[in-house]
């Protein structure tokens, strides 16, 4: 076995290790269990396609997380301002608690913790 094989299967043994924290941080990013895997995917893929690049087996885990959080804020969410407040909004929420920041999916009108009116992510943009 060459030298180059033995380095590339011990990339993809260890890269497999972090699947389960891949998906697990994507999940915590998402909070939705298709698009934590979606997002696992994207970011183990691009993760593969760098393994011959010059950095190919160093700080795998951390660069794993930084590039999950660069895919997650490109693809499945934006910031906005409501009430004076610089929001995180998530794919698929749309209505927020201007008290506490909690996220709804549109069809809440109360936060559940605040009791208080909730308001459209698009009115502070």
């Amino acid at each position: 076995m060459s030298q180059q094989a033995e380095h590339t299967g011990a990339f993809e043994q260890g890269l497999l290790s972090y699947t389960e924290m891949c998906y697990s941080v994507a999940l915590a990013l998402t909070r939705d269990s298709h698009q934590a895997q979606e997002l696992a995917t994207r970011v183990l893929t691009w993760a593969c396609q760098q393994r011959d690049g010059a950095h190919g087996g160093k700080d795998t885990k951390k660069r794993l997380l930084r590039e999950l959080r660069e895919q997650f804020l490109q693809h499945y969410a934006r910031f906005c301002t409501v009430s004076g407040k610089r929001l995180l909004i998530r794919k698929g929420h749309t209505m927020y608690c201007p008290i506490c920041r909690g996220e709804y999916r549109e069809g809440f009108s109360r936060c559940s913790d605040c009791d208080e009116a909730l308001v459209h992510a698009e009115a502070g943009i």
